[in-house]
Formats: C-alpha cells, structure tokens, sequence
C-alpha cells in the first residue's frame, strides 16, 4: 500500500519542479559599487570593456557591459550578454533552498517564491535590478520519488522493458564505475531520450548518501512519523527547448503562468503517454509472444518446459530485454492451451527453477508498483492544489 512520505515536514512524493531555466529575463540597473565589492569575493564573470565595433549589452538605466555571470550556492545561475540581440538566462534548482539536496521538488507557488525573493537578494548582494515580467520557460525538469518496496537493483528488469516500450525515445543506460564495484551492482540510472524530452529513472537513495556526507542526517518519515527505510525511486521527465515547452504546457510558457494545476497536468500526460499506454500495448504483445513460444515448444519436444525457459533466457541474453517477467505471466499463457491429463497443477509446477532464478522474482508486480507509486504521487498532488 502507498504512503506518504515527507523530508523535514514537506511532501516527497508528489509532482514538482526540479530545475529550471527561464529566458527573456532583463536587468534593468546595475548598482556598480556593489557589484565592484561582490567582485572580490564571489563567483562573477564580468566583462565590461566596450570595444568599438563590438556588441554590448545596455540596461534601462544605460550601464554598459559585454558579459555577466553570477554562479550562486543559493540562488543559482545568472547570465546575461549579447548573441545578435540582448539576452538573459536564469536558472535554480530546489537543491538551493534544501540545503543542498533536492530530495524535495518545488510547486509551482515555490519557484515564484523563490523568483520574487531572488529579486531582492540579487539586489542587495551584487546591486542587480532584475525584471522577470516577460520571462519564459526555456526548459523544465519535473519529477516525483517514491518509496520502493524492494531494494532499487532488485526493479532492473522491470525498469529495462518499462524503458524500452517508451515510443520516440532512444536508451541511454548509465553504470558508473563507483555502483559497478559495489556488491549488488547497482544501477546509478538510467534515460531514454530525444532532442526535446528526456526520461530517468535513477536511485534517489544514492543521491542522498553522498548529501548525508555534506549536511549530516536526513530523515525520510511517513504520516505516522515512522521513519521510511525503503530506497528511494525518481521518475524525471526534463522538457529541453522552449517549443517543446510551449507544446507540452498547451502555448502556456510565460513565467508567469506557471501554476501547480498546469504541471501536474503536463506530467500526467507525459506519464499516460510514455508509462500507462506503452504497458498496456506492451502487456498485449508480450502475450501473444509468449503463447507462440508455448505453442511452438509444445509442437517440437516432449520436454517443452524446458524449451520455453531456454528460449526465453535466450531471448533476453541476445537482447538484454526481458520477454517473461515473471512465472505468473507464462503460468497464464499455459492455462489457455487443454492439457489431455487434466493435471494443471502438476504442468505448473513442472518447471524446474532454482529458488533465486530470476522469474520468481515478480518483476511484473514490480512494473505495476512503479505506476501505482506515480499515479499516488499524481493524486497527492491533486489533493493538495
């Protein structure tokens, strides 16, 4: 059964944002003393030499300068320059304002508090007027994590078919040497991808670890106050161009319309499309897979169990996808095809598995337990909008 599960009395598992880059931002005044004293002890690019013949960026209040980019702990990132016109580019993340870690993602209420106490902040620090009336969303991570039953490793093969049944997106498997040297090898994450959309699936929990290091304990805990032990799945969908962004949020790109109905809405629908409708087709194909590999093995030899584990062990060795899932699905197919000795029970229970063989392991129910956890995620959010 889902919970809920909380980091420092915020919900974890719901639908948010965990980094953005918004365009069309402008600076309207620099205060030059006080950027000229956080130039001393900051992370500041600035490049104010106006050469003739040369383009420059030129604010409300007519300061002049070729480049400016400010890198900040807690604020993010900040650019502005000139690329044929004048340009300025903002991007955050909530690892900013959760110490580091973004184990919690930000509503969309957040980010615009989070803009509005930047304006101030850049003010007062580096002495920046900065307008965000007209800025647009250039690219958007959104992301839920959830508690997972199992440890992360155990839901690998689960995680490779839900992947590769995604249409439109190319793999991309990602092992670090760090988890490949580990005793349960386990996979640090793993994307599909195209130009505009990328997805991944990776072990929040291993993220954690290395935070814990910096900042000491972090407590993940249930409505009851129990402490959740459970790895840590993220799903992320990253939105990477501005028309991807203005078709996926329906022609709604400003900053300013950003709102915590619109992106549970987005990634919703990117779930259906990606997640929930691939499994269905993909629960109907794998069938009739399946029954022709019974059908064909009950046809050619006696010792047809046999046969119908080695070609499906075959069939995922040669390419790296699992066919069978589980015994429950291939026990399934079986109870469609008349057995003359009428001993169902025995034809099952005829295949011979050692007690740790990978088709025992319910990696179908595991594929199930990770849309149940995104669709309870979706509804947290709902409820909570």
């Amino acid at each position: 059964m889902n919970r809920r599960i909380y980091y420092d009395g915020a919900l974890i598992n719901k639908i948010g944002i965990d980094r953005i880059v918004i365009k069309k931002v402008v600076l309207k005044e620099i205060n030059a003393e006080k950027l000229d004293t956080a130039l001393t002890c900051c992370a500041i690019h600035y490049d104010k030499v106006i050469v003739e013949g040369r383009q420059f960026y030129l604010t409300e209040k007519d300061n002049k300068f070729n480049y400016l980019k400010i890198d900040d702990n807690e604020l993010g990132t900040l650019t502005f320059g000139v690329k044929n016109k004048q340009y300025g580019i903002y991007q955050f993340s909530p690892k900013e304002m959760w110490g580091g870690t973004n184990l919690v993602n930000y509503s969309a209420k957040e980010i615009h508090e989070f803009i509005e106490d930047a304006k101030i902040k850049l003010k007062d620090k580096y002495g920046l007027e900065v307008d965000f009336d007209d800025s647009e969303i250039r690219e958007i991570e959104l992301n839920t994590t959830f508690a997972t039953k199992h440890k992360f490793s155990a839901y690998r093969r689960a995680i490779t078919v839900m992947l590769f049944i995604m249409p439109y997106l190319k793999k991309d498997d990602v092992r670090s040497e760090k988890y490949r040297k580990t005793e349960e090898k386990l996979i640090s994450s793993e994307t599909v991808y195209n130009k505009q959309l990328s997805i991944c699936v990776y072990n929040k929990t291993k993220e954690m670890e290395l935070a814990i290091k910096r900042t000491g304990e972090m407590l993940v805990y249930d409505d009851n106050g129990v402490i959740v032990e459970n790895d840590l799945m993220r799903i992320e969908a990253k939105i990477k161009t501005p028309d991807s962004v203005t078709k996926r949020f329906h022609g709604k790109k400003r900053l300013q319309d950003l709102d915590d109905t619109l992106i549970t809405q987005v990634f919703e629908e990117i779930f259906k499309y990606y997640f929930e409708d691939p499994y269905e087709r993909w629960k109907k194909k794998n069938k009739d897979n399946l029954r022709k590999i019974v059908r064909q093995e009950m046809k050619e030899t006696r010792n047809w169990k046999i046969g119908v584990l080695d070609e499906l062990r075959n069939l995922e060795q040669l390419t790296c996808i699992p066919v069978l899932l589980e015994m429950n699905d291939l026990y399934d197919i079986i109870d469609e095809f008349p057995d003359p000795s009428r001993h169902v029970g025995r034809r099952k229970r005829g295949f011979k598995l050692r007690k740790n063989d990978v088709f025992l392991e319910c990696d179908h129910q595991k594929y199930i337990e990770i849309l149940e956890s995104v669709k309870f995620a979706i509804k947290n959010t709902k409820d909570t909008i």
